[in-house]
């Protein structure tokens, strides 16, 4: 079960909106429906990411970064560490993504997500 709030996605939107405001470098994002970060968030909710440097990343973090292959933006949780990069994966999905994220392909770090009704 992903959570849910009484907020509509627009709603929802608005406040990130505000919060991008008084953090530099914030930005918005929604997610395709493609369940693989359940329960964790669908694509019901709003995402806030942060521009944090690369170096700064760690297992465990939820992290954009572009998929070269599929030529798709993910969203998905760094899961392994392999010297220079990551390995990544969705919460629902049973192995990990079949790319790296490196410096060249990440993007950025959520630091919040805002539920929305119906999640």
């Amino acid at each position: 079960f992903t959570p849910s709030s009484s907020l509509t996605v627009s709603q929802a939107e608005q406040i990130a909106k505000v919060v991008a405001l008084v953090k530099p470098g914030a930005s918005i994002c929604t997610v395709l429906p493609t369940g693989s970060m359940k329960p964790f968030f669908d694509e019901k909710a709003v995402l806030l990411m942060e521009d944090a440097p690369f170096d700064q990343l760690k297992v465990g973090d939820v992290v954009t970064y572009w998929h070269p292959r599929l030529g798709v933006l993910v969203a998905h949780r760094l899961v392994a560490k392999d010297g220079d990069k990551f390995w990544a994966k969705g919460d629902a999905n049973g192995r990990s993504d079949n790319v790296y994220v490196t410096r060249a392909n990440y993007l950025r770090r959520v630091f919040a997500v805002i539920y929305t009704e119906g999640n």
